[in-house]
Order: C-alpha cells, then structure tokens, then sequence
C-alpha cells in the first residue's frame, strides 16, 4: 500500500477522463468521464493522506492492523505476534471519509471542498444508484469548466505537472475551461442576479404583510428543529435582509455495522423570503463565501469550550 500507487492509479483515472470531456457531452461521455474522474480524485485523496501518513486512509487504524497492512517489509521476523494480526484488515476509508480528513492537510481541498462534496455525490451516485439520478447538465458543466481546474491546484500543491493527470489532452482541456468561463463571465451574472432581487425587494419593502410573512417563514424555519437538517442566518447579499442558510449533514456507513455516521456537514441552499434570492449551486455559495458560517461557529464553540473549563 504505498502512496506512490494511490498517485499513479489517480493519474491514469483522470486521464481515461479527460478524451470524453467536451463542453457538450452525450448522457454516455458524462457517465463515463465522471465515473474516472470521480474514482480519480478518491484515490488522489488518499495520496494526499498518505504523504502525512499512510495509516490514515485505513478502517482499521491500531498499531495491530496497521503494521502487517503498510509495514510488513519493516518487520525482522515472521514468527506469531500477538502484537499484530495475522490476517490483517486492508479495507480502506469511503471518498467522504478521506475528504473531511483531507481538508485538515491540504489547502487545495479546504479551498475546493464544496466542489468535492459535489464530486462526492456523483461517485456516491455511479457506485451504488442509478445513472438516471445524475443532472447531466450539471455534471458536464463540472466537468468541462472545473475538472482542469481542480486537478491544477492539487497539482501546484503536489508539485506535479497537471500534464502528468490529462496528457495530451491538457491543454485542450485548460483552453475549453477558460473558454466556459469567458463565456459566463460569473461575476457579471451574480451582479445582475443581486441587482434583480436587489430591486424586488425595493418594491416589496414597503408593504407591512409582505413583510410579517417573510418574518414568520425565516424565524420558524430557524427556531423548529429539523431531524435530517439544521438551519442558520446569513445576511443576504442581495438586500441585508436575514435569510436561511439549510445545512445538510454528510453521511458514510460502516460497513460491519451497517450504522450511518456523520462524517462533516456542508450548506445545500440559501434562501431568502424578503427578495427571493435562493442559492444552491456550489460556484455561488463560495463566491459569496456562505461557508463562512462554519469558520465563526468553530469559533464561537472553541470560546465557549475555553470559558467552560473555568
């Protein structure tokens, strides 16, 4: 289990991606490109683990499991121990398992981490439901704008050529990415977007029921407990006004048990009910920095786990 190969065998996924990548793809190129791409970054995830230390990708992490799984080699004698396993466990963690411990290590999946989660779901998707679930348009749109993108931030990170992951289609890729987003030009469209909710609002500001009832929604939806869901505050960025951020809790299974488990939380929509405003995709909850919420709750927890101890 070296960390070596989890690198080489996420460099040849990635590639057996990269020749269906187009900007507009069949329903067949997108199953395909996303299925190694998705298996792909599982296994670049891991890579990035195992350079901090390759017992974090393994289930079964105690010293008794993991030396017969990452150092047999180390050992001077083959005779019985019951300090270690004679039939060891070499299962490994789930894609989401290695994304939140990945975000601890590496600044280019903390700063992607909505994009993964995203990637998360589609691999969750290939691998156990079916293809018929994936939003096609969606999914070419990652692939063909971000696919690229993201390789060459884990690639600075590494200090590995993105070449290395794409080949000969790099470059195709990297001018098809750019291409995407002359052609949306983002941030004019949020502006417009604000602009327009912006002016909703102007119009609506002024009318005492409009308001009450926007009132009543955001504070029941922020005062009832949710089982499969929480929700918090965040000034709208359209008119200042509290909207509702829904936080969705992200799960994996253990496969002995068969019990879900929570493994990290991510924000799955903002909604506004006094200028309409709803944000869902992954690009515009970053590009407003919504996930912000977690950096000041961490905060706000760690405070009054230090005032706690006094």
């Amino acid at each position: 289990m070296n960390q070596h190969d989890y690198l080489t065998d996420s460099q040849k996924l990635i590639c057996m991606s990269g020749s269906h990548i187009c900007e507009e793809m069949s329903y067949d190129q997108v199953i395909q490109a996303m299925t190694f791409f998705a298996f792909g970054i599982e296994r670049l995830l891991k890579y990035l683990l195992c350079r901090v230390n390759p017992v974090f990708i393994l289930k079964k992490s105690e010293f008794k499991n993991a030396v017969p799984c990452l150092y047999e080699d180390h050992l001077i004698t083959k005779d019985k121990n019951k300090e270690i396993t004679g039939e060891p466990d070499k299962e490994v963690i789930s894609f989401r398992v290695a994304l939140q411990r990945a975000i601890l290590f590496s600044k280019s999946v903390y700063e992607n981490r909505q994009l993964l989660y995203s990637i998360a779901n589609y691999r969750d998707i290939l691998a156990h439901r079916l293809t018929t679930e994936i939003d096609i348009k969606k999914a070419n749109r990652l692939l063909s704008r971000e696919s690229v993108r993201l390789i060459s931030a884990f690639s600075s990170e590494i200090s590995v050529p993105p070449v290395t992951f794409f080949g000969n289609e790099c470059q195709r890729l990297i001018n098809l990415s750019l291409e995407i987003l002359e052609k949306e030009n983002f941030e004019k469209r949020m502006n417009f977007m604000l602009s327009e909710h912006a002016d909703y609002w102007e119009k609506k500001k002024k009318d005492a029921s409009f308001i009450e009832h926007a009132k009543d929604i955001t504070n029941f939806l922020l005062l009832t407990p949710v089982h499969e869901a929480s929700y918090t505050e965040f000034p709208c960025p359209a008119c200042s006004n509290k909207s509702v951020v829904r936080i969705e809790p992200d799960y994996d299974q253990d496969e002995e048990s068969g019990m879900a488990y929570v493994t990290g939380e991510f924000i799955e929509n903002l909604r506004c009910y006094f200028c309409e405003l709803k944000l869902e995709d992954y690009e515009e909850i970053n590009y407003f920095e919504i996930d912000s919420i977690f950096e000041h709750r961490d905060e706000m927890e760690r405070v009054f786990n230090m005032h706690s101890k006094y």
